[in-house]
């Protein structure tokens, strides 16, 4: 699977049939191209605001589709087109009371091999897991109903629930998928099958580019190198990857 990135005439190409696709959205929803348009125009002007004025002059090909970042789904995919019906009812309201509901965090275990000094689950860290993956496919799909298009699975640590969470994924392959994941034990072998089984990308945490602080920020001595398998691993399987760092102030202001 190639990576390839997107630049100059080749991404304005790109953007400009993403907003077309997005217009015929807007004509669904609105029944009326004006109304389209100026939802449209809403849109464009949040993206704006999002950016706070700068605009996007790159993006990247991957698996004969494209996207800019890691919080909407690749074009073209069902998943792009239900994601941005529901955001233009979000900037532009259409009277019908349609469900703005777009992304879903699903927390799949509390079990996790760090000990990361941000960590936010300490109370619950590795006690028992509740729900079954058969309960989580419900709840998943109830929240489908509300109009989600993008489901991030998380922890905990979402790959120590491996065969939970290829279930999931597999079910919902008409989402836009990814795993919050510190790369523990993600082994060519499983990037391998969670592509398969539909997933997008993965998000994997980094917090320092020196081995030992990035270490010391997760409390165990491996978690660099899994970083680094699970980076090569994803990447040569043909799975979109990001970086999600949490910097101390020590190397924000080094």
């Amino acid at each position: 699977m190639s990576y390839k990135p997107v630049r100059g005439l080749e991404f304005k190409a790109v953007q400009a049939m993403m907003f077309a696709g997005i217009y015929r959205e807007g004509l669904r929803l609105y029944q009326h191209p004006v109304k389209a348009f100026r939802a449209l125009q809403a849109l464009q002007k949040h993206g704006a605001q999002v950016l706070a004025g700068q605009k996007l002059s790159k993006g990247f090909k991957i698996s004969g589709k494209y996207g800019w970042d890691m919080f909407h789904p690749l074009w073209p995919s069902p998943a792009f087109r239900k994601f941005f019906y529901h955001h233009l009812e979000e900037v532009y309201p259409s009277g019908k009371n349609t469900g703005v509901l777009r992304r879903l965090l699903v927390a799949i275990t509390k079990k996790c091999p760090l000990q990361c000094a941000h960590c936010s689950e300490w109370d619950t860290l590795n006690q028992k897991d509740i729900l079954s993956r058969e309960e989580y496919e419900e709840k998943i799909r109830a929240m489908i109903k509300y109009g989600v298009s993008q489901i991030v699975y998380s922890g905990g640590e979402p790959l120590n629930r491996f065969a939970d969470l290829l279930y999931l994924i597999g079910k919902f392959d008409h989402t836009s998928q990814w795993i919050y994941t510190s790369g523990y034990g993600l082994t060519p072998e499983k990037a391998q099958q969670l592509r398969l089984a539909g997933l997008e990308g993965v998000a994997v945490s980094l917090d320092h580019h020196i081995p030992e602080e990035h270490n010391a920020f997760r409390g165990n001595t491996r978690s660099f190198s899994w970083v680094e398998n699970a980076v090569k691993n994803c990447k040569e399987a043909g799975l979109f990857v990001s970086i999600n760092i949490c910097p101390g102030r020590e190397y924000i202001v080094s």
